[in-house]
């Protein structure tokens, strides 16, 4: 359990990294094993369609470095480089639709994150260039309500700026949880942390 106490430190600190001084409760728990229906529940819940699980090789991936992580993809498969910060995501997606992006890519990584990052089975992704603007968000349940308010404000966001302009976005949430049903038990996921919490701290 020590590893996970460790490890939810660093999240919290991650998760403030913008400066933000917020000092009431989140909802934060320890991250544990979660079911399926009980991330689609949720979802219901607050509104939210469109949800994806990451793939069990590459949740290393979602916990190590920025964190959580959004990442936004232009209707040619270009990843829109804005700066990756929870509280600045409403005014990062204005200013999709209000200005043309000018820092890109140099390769159209779109695909390459989909296929190598994103569990499709069972549930389509749109096809490129259905969109202007892809926003795959992550999330994950044992973030509490910090992190749902945050995923409502983008789908809110991005409601608003599809009703406003002749942009169109779509919101992709993109959970993290270690699921039951991907073969994660607590002791492969206690594993998974302690090699996150190592990797973390190398950076």
């Amino acid at each position: 359990m020590a590893i996970r106490f460790t490890f939810l430190a660093l999240a919290i600190a991650t998760l403030f990294s913008c400066q933000a001084i917020i000092r009431h409760h989140f909802g934060i728990k320890n991250p544990d094993i979660e079911k399926e229906k009980t991330v689609i529940k949720i979802l219901e819940k607050n509104g939210i369609k469109n949800n994806h699980f990451v793939q069990k090789e590459k949740i290393d991936d979602a916990y190590i470095g920025s964190f959580p992580k959004i990442y936004i993809y232009d209707r040619n498969g270009y990843q829109v480089m804005l700066y990756n910060c929870y509280e600045m995501i409403e005014e990062n997606l204005r200013a999709l639709a209000d200005t043309i992006p000018d820092k890109l890519s140099d390769e159209r990584l779109r695909d390459l994150f989909v296929q190598e990052t994103i569990q499709t089975e069972g549930n389509d992704l749109p096809s490129k260039g259905q969109y202007d603007y892809e926003v795959f968000f992550y999330w994950s349940v044992w973030l509490g309500k910090f992190n749902l308010k945050k995923l409502r404000t983008a789908q809110k966001s991005i409601d608003a700026i599809n009703q406003a302009s002749n942009k169109k976005l779509i919101l992709i949430p993109v959970n993290f949880d270690f699921i039951e049903e991907a073969g994660w038990t607590e002791e492969s996921a206690e594993a998974e942390l302690k090699l996150v919490s190592a990797a973390n701290k190398k950076q």
